[in-house]
């Protein structure tokens, strides 16, 4: 997961869809429209998380037409090894975050 250009953005929105799922909307830092992409495609957020520098990938939940923003949804996982983007403190308007140019599983296209 390491190619792709980085999109530099920020965090517009985020919702609570219940006690284990967040979802989250990023949109460009600059305002721009982000990259087209289709259905299968995923990014990698890459984050600092207290001086951890993390890269999940995520499936995009976002309509492929609306390029103004991605949108992705997050498990909390207590038992998993981590991930910055449940923990609290990551809410609307955080922008040290990067997202990865949309990828395509083998076969996803």
């Amino acid at each position: 997961m390491s190619g792709g250009a980085k999109l530099q953005v920020r965090v517009a929105e985020v919702v609570e869809v219940n006690e284990l799922i967040r979802r989250f909307r990023f949109v460009s830092r600059d305002g721009s429209l982000l990259p087209a992409f289709s259905g299968g495609a995923h990014t990698v957020v890459e984050m600092d998380d207290h001086g951890l520098r993390r890269l999940n990938p995520y499936s995009l939940m976002s309509d492929p037409e609306d390029r103004s923003g991605y949108e992705i949804s997050v498990r909390r996982d207590e038992a998993g090894r981590g991930d910055g983007l449940t923990n609290s403190t990551i809410g609307c308007g955080a922008q040290g975050l990067r997202v990865r140019r949309c990828r395509y599983r083998a076969g996803s296209r």
